[in-house]
Order: C-alpha cells, then structure tokens, then sequence
C-alpha cells in the first residue's frame, strides 16, 4: 500500500516540476510530452466595466421610478431607486498586467512548512 502511494506521489512530482525524462521500461513512443508549469501570474482579468455609453467604472446604476401606494391605501406615490446594473450587461475592460508576479493558486508543491510558523513550545 505504502509502496503505492509513493509511486504515485514520485509521478505527479515528475509531470509538476516538468522533468520529462523517460520511466524506467518506457520507449520514446509512449512516453507523452508534458508541459512545464509555471508558477507565477503576470496578468489578471480587470474589475472594470465598460456600459453602453463608453464610461469606465467598477459599477454602475440606473435610476428606476416605483409607485407605491400610501399607508391608507388612498394615495399614489412614486419614488426614485437606484438599481445595480447587472455585469452581464457590462463589458469587462480587459486584461491588465500585475505590478509584481504573484503565485499561482494551483500551484502543486508546499512552500512554507506550517510548523516553521509556529511558534515553539
């Protein structure tokens, strides 16, 4: 069982690190070319939103007029609302480059050991 485990553990380290070297009994036709991986991100999707009009912002509302009737039922009101406008409606403004890589969250290897952070009894 443990023996298993191990062999497992070695071949997904192999494809992570992107050692492409042949396993043992393997010719080169079998063998499939892995792609390397890569940690870090350069680029994310913007929070910015383009409307109908070409403004720029992070959201955007419009105002809606509802008629409501008063407490006694006698008289009609109508107030203004500010309602979201959906991002389904909007266009995102596209990708932006990141002042400084960040780590990518897929990533497969430990970086920090927790017991390194904690503190010692």
């Amino acid at each position: 069982m443990g023996q298993t485990t191990s062999n497992i553990v070695k071949k997904v380290n192999q494809w992570a690190t992107g050692d492409n070297s042949q396993p043992e009994g393997a010719t080169s036709s079998q063998c499939i070319a892995r792609a390397t991986f890569n940690p870090f991100v350069y680029k994310r999707k913007s929070q910015l939103y383009i409307d109908g009009d070409g403004d720029i912002a992070h959201e955007f509302y419009e105002q809606e007029k509802v008629m409501y009737k008063s407490k006694n039922g006698k008289k009609k009101r109508s107030r203004i609302i500010m309602k979201k406008v959906p991002n389904t409606q909007l266009t995102p403004l596209g990708m932006e480059d990141l002042p400084y890589p960040s780590i990518n969250v897929n990533y497969p290897h430990i970086i920090c050991d927790a017991s390194i952070l904690s503190p010692p009894t």
